[in-house]
């Protein structure tokens, strides 16, 4: 065994938790390596530190009383199940609704395309720039835009 697994296995060796061949190889290792030899002592110094600590049983009703806080619980009914995507469809549905709205209002018609919204657009730009040059010239039926 290298050391870097008697270091995995000490603790386990000296609280005998290893079988037997393990921990037969471990003290064999422990016995020729003075670096793993020391570790041992220094790690049984440590348990010769801790108190004897006894591990209170567990409350023999809790296994009990956890059931009978789960069985107290609501499960989801199927109403429950519905709602989160029923929520969720109301709230587009909604959106849309209300997105059309301002956009109609703020369009000025209801029947918007493109173009209109472009030309709208640039109608907001002074007379005397480039923009309205340009529009003079791209219209074909010579309407101006002023």
């Amino acid at each position: 065994m290298t050391c870097k697994e008697i270091e995995k296995r000490l603790s386990a060796h000296l609280d005998g938790e290893l079988e037997m061949q393990s921990s037969h190889a471990v003290q064999e290792h422990i016995a020729g390596c003075p670096a793993c030899r020391r570790a041992a002592a220094r790690l049984q110094q440590v348990y010769a530190l801790l108190p004897e600590v006894e591990i209170p049983a567990p409350d023999p009703f809790m296994a009990t009383r956890v059931r009978a806080a789960l069985a107290g619980k609501r499960r989801f009914r199927p109403v429950h199940r519905l709602l989160l995507p029923a929520s969720v469809a109301a709230g587009l549905v909604l959106g849309m609704i209300l997105g059309r709205d301002l956009y109609t209002r703020w369009s000025g018609s209801s029947t918007v395309t493109m173009e209109n919204l472009e030309v709208r657009m640039l109608q907001k730009v002074p007379g005397s720039s480039l923009t309205a040059s340009y529009l003079d010239l791209s219209n074909p039926e010579g309407n101006s835009y002023e």
